[in-house]
Formats: structure tokens, C-alpha cells, sequence
């Protein structure tokens, strides 16, 4: 049946023929910046992801490739163009930092999947979890003779963990035990960087070190970075806007700040 559309609930699975090529989408409507991960494993057991830093080749194996990396509302896209080649895709999403707090349901994120004969199969989101970076979207496997057994996965990370997801080549997956890897979006210190003009002043570049080095991995600098990342955004506009305050911020609190934790 041409044009046929499925929506799963929680846990529930369908199959789809394996028409070539297969497109895994990551949807959302709300304001924010969200990405789709699809971590893979070929026939062969070998095991990657594509993403924003890894966006894939259509014409070096295993033909997987990502469209684009959104910055805000609307949807990215993988295409698998050699089902063949695979065993298992995990679709997954990663909230950034600088969304700030709320849930992928409250974002209405889904996951569509669809083939070259027009069968889709939307995987939607029922939790209101506010606190997890990472949820599993859908499980691929290219391993049932029928056909493209897609589920849907609905599994958060526990709150506050940036590790990824890990696939295993069985086609079971463990949440928060892969890399850390941030965008560099999310490497910029958005108020210092409005105070001093430039994200890679030297000011910048120690507050940055100090980040890294001191308040990354410890409990108390990651829930500051948390509420910073959550605001700071606007702040760093409004203090942009006004020199006399920007001055301010300058020289009461950036500058002393930057001499105390050193170069």
C-alpha cells in the first residue's frame, strides 16, 4: 500500500518494507535546538553515529548521511541509502544546553521514519520529562526477514547526564554511558563574550579554561552551568545593547574575576 502512515505509541513496533532509501527524521516544534543522532552498526559489526559533527557521506560506506544541523524549531533528517549494509539504526535526540529547561513531549519532538514506497511510521513522545539531554527515539532493525522493524524506544538519560547513548551490535542500546561532545554553540561564553566583543578574546578564552577545567564534572559547576546556559542568552543581548552597563559588567565583575583565576 503506497502512502500508508503508522503512528506508535509507547513500546510499540511495526514493519516496513526495506525500500531504499530509508529517511529517519527528528521533528519538533517549540523553540530550541535540538539534534538527531542515529547511532548504527553494518553488517559487519562495525558501530558509529552520524550527527552534527559526523554528518555522513552518501557515496562512502555505509551511505548514511545527515541533511543539515537546525538551530531552532523545525527538523533534520538522516538517509540511509544502503539499508542493506546494516543490522540496527538507534534514533536519538539531544537537547542543547542553551534550550534552557523542557521536556522533548513539551517540544512536541518525534521521530518520522519513512521508505521509497511512501510508508511512514511516526514514533511520538508521551513523557514530560523536564530534566533529561538525552531520549532514544526509535530502534531500527534491519535484521527481521519481513522487512524494517521500526519501535519506538521513549528512553530518557537520567537527568542532567550529557553522556550519549551507546549501541551495541545486538541491537540493545544503554543510555548515559557514551561520549560528552559539545556543539560549538555551546562552547562560547555568551555574556563575557558580549562584554568583551569577540568569542575568542583573551578574557573569553580564561573564563572558557576556567569552565572546562574547574566547573565541568563537579555537581555545583554543572547546576550553575546549567542556569547560565539557561539564561544567559537574553542577558548577553540586553547587556550588549547598553555600553554604560556593559562597561559596568566590564570592569565590576568580568575584569576582577579575570584576574583572580589567572590566565
Amino acid at each position: 500500500m503506497e502512502d500508508e502512515q503508522i503512528v506508535l505509541q509507547t513500546d510499540e513496533s511495526t514493519i516496513i518494507e526495506q525500500a531504499a532509501p530509508i529517511q529517519v527524521s527528528l521533528k519538533w516544534k517549540s523553540r530550541g535546538d535540538l539534534d538527531l543522532y542515529c547511532f548504527y552498526v553494518t553488517v559487519d559489526d562495525a558501530i558509529g553515529k552520524i550527527y552534527h559533527n559526523n554528518m555522513g557521506d552518501e557515496k562512502a560506506p555505509p551511505h548514511i548521511y545527515l541533511d543539515k544541523d537546525s538551530r531552532k524549531s523545525g527538523s533534520e533528517t538522516v538517509t540511509i541509502a544502503d539499508p542493506d549494509a546494516l543490522k540496527y539504526v538507534l534514533a536519538a535526540a539531544y537537547r542543547e544546553f542553551e534550550s534552557g529547561a523542557g521536556s522533548f513531549a513539551s517540544m512536541e519532538a518525534r521521530s518520522v521514519i519513512s521508505n521509497a514506497r511512501g510508508h511512514t511510521v511516526e514514533a511520538r513522545l508521551q513523557q514530560e520529562n523536564e530534566y533529561a539531554y538525552w531520549v532514544a527515539l526509535a530502534l531500527l532493525d534491519f535484521t527481521d526477514p519481513a522487512g524494517v522493524r521500526i519501535r519506538q524506544t521513549e528512553t530518557y538519560a537520567e537527568a542532567d547526564v550529557e553522556q550519549a547513548p551507546v549501541l551495541k551490535t545486538d541491537g540493545t542500546f544503554k543510555m548515559g554511558v557514551g561520549a560528552v561532545e559539545f556543539k560549538e554553540a555551546e562552547k562560547k561564553c555568551f555574556v563575557a563574550t558580549g562584554v568583551y566583543g569577540a568569542w575568542d578574546a583573551p578574557e573569553v578564552e580564561t573564563l572558557r579554561r576556567f569552565r572546562d577545567r574547574r566547573l565541568r564534572g563537579t555537581t555545583w559547576g554543572e547546576a550553575f552551568l546549567r542556569l547560565y546556559y539557561r539564561f544567559s542568552p537574553p542577558l548577553a543581548a540586553a547587556v550588549s545593547r547598553r555600553p554604560a552597563v556593559k562597561r559596568w559588567v566590564r570592569d565590576r565583575l568580568l575584569d576582577p574575576l579575570v584576574r583572580h583565576i589567572g590566565p
